[in-house]
């Protein structure tokens, strides 16, 4: 029996957006040129009390399963402020094996998740 291999990743960073509460991670099917979820979290906010010293507002960090047809450069993130806020700057990390990949390495990804965002606003 053959079994795909997924590799783990990590996404952190501090959404900027106030009125956000959850992080949602795509990745971006380039055969079927659409957008498929497999991730999301939770995002600290304001009225979270109790939050540990240096945990910001809008601070988040969610691992997840890379499904084995995807890469890394594959992977945007939106908020959830009407599916369409999408977050450019964020820190992808491989959590074994692997370095740091910023931002900049999946900028076209974050790109294109602006566009998915606008196609489901038609929808």
């Amino acid at each position: 029996m053959q079994t795909s291999q997924q590799s783990y990743f990590n996404v952190a960073g501090v959404n900027p957006n106030p009125g956000a509460n959850i992080v949602y991670i795509w990745c971006h099917d380039r055969v079927a040129d659409s957008y498929v979820l497999i991730g999301s979290g939770h995002i600290v906010t304001q009225l979270e009390r109790g939050r540990p010293p240096g945990i910001q507002v809008g601070q988040f960090s969610v691992t997840f399963p890379l499904p084995a047809e995807f890469s890394a450069s594959d992977v945007s993130l939106t908020d959830d402020s009407a599916s369409e806020g999408r977050l450019e700057r964020f820190t992808l990390t491989a959590c074994s094996g692997g370095g740091v990949l910023h931002a900049g390495a999946v900028n076209s990804g974050s790109a294109r998740a602006s566009a998915h965002s606008n196609s489901m606003k038609s929808h």
